[in-house]
């Protein structure tokens, strides 16, 4: 079942021989588990995601999804991560329930508050493998200031086992609760966690004094909810912002910091 560029949305990100071996694991699966394809879900970076009569398969191309994602999803059902109706190891795979909408369109205090209590559910799950923090931004230069910044906010930080991802597309609501999806699996700063929410919803953050204004009160909401200096929270999401090309934003958590 070839994919063209606009099925994939991504393709450059899709080696081919990753996409092959992905979809050779998906005919397995489809056939193991008895599962009916239904629509695939486009613009997905870095797995096979498909709609099915059983729920959402997902099959891992790239990624740590592929590694301690996988790992990571298996230890969140229960602790905040939607739940595992089936695993395969071999393709790192998983089927799962189909959830509801997500916190896009929910009032932004209220979306920061779901977050929050998200991070700390996620917090209460059994250690699993993890990849560390400074792999996230292996690609990334940081220059002058900023670099220092850096080495120190990872000479600094008190390690644990992180979501990696957590914004508002990967937070989808289950009944009267929010679940998480697509965790990468980090080993890093409990600070860190805050910034891809940070910066999200991708592409509809307002911009000027009502960005510094909802950039200042997220910064200030998740400090008092979970209990983390502000400042930390700025300083990783202002090195997000940097590493993302986000210089607007970047320059309101820089003076935070």
């Amino acid at each position: 079942m070839p994919l063209s560029e606009s099925e994939t949305g991504f393709p450059t990100l899709w080696p081919d021989e990753a996409l092959a071996l992905a979809q050779e694991h998906l005919k397995r699966l489809v056939r193991d588990w008895d599962l009916v394809l239904g629509p695939r879900f486009t613009q997905v970076y870095c797995s096979l995601v498909y709609e099915t009569n059983r729920g959402i398969l997902k099959v891992p191309v790239i990624g740590e999804e592929l590694t301690t994602g996988y790992q990571a999803a298996l230890a969140y059902d229960g602790h905040g991560g939607v739940p595992v109706l089936q695993k395969d190891d071999e393709a790192s795979a998983l089927l799962m329930p189909r959830l509801g909408e997500n916190l896009e369109l929910v009032p932004e205090a209220d979306a920061v508050e779901i977050a929050a209590e998200a991070i700390q559910r996620l917090w209460s799950a059994p250690s699993f493998s993890t990849t560390p923090l400074v792999e996230w931004y292996s690609d990334t230069v940081f220059e002058g200031s900023d670099q220092v910044l850096y080495e120190h906010l990872l000479g600094t930080m008190k390690l644990r086992p992180l979501h990696g991802d957590l914004h508002h597309f990967n937070l989808l609501r289950s009944g009267d609760e929010w679940l998480a999806i697509d965790p990468k699996g980090m080993l890093g700063d409990p600070a860190w966690e805050c910034a891809a929410f940070l910066r999200n919803p991708a592409g509809k953050l307002p911009s000027g004094p009502e960005l510094g204004r909802l950039l200042r009160r997220r910064v200030e909401m998740f400090s008092a909810l979970l209990l983390l200096p502000p400042n930390r929270i700025a300083a990783w999401g202002y090195l997000d912002a940097v590493s993302c090309d986000m210089p607007e934003s970047a320059a309101v958590l820089n003076a935070m910091v």
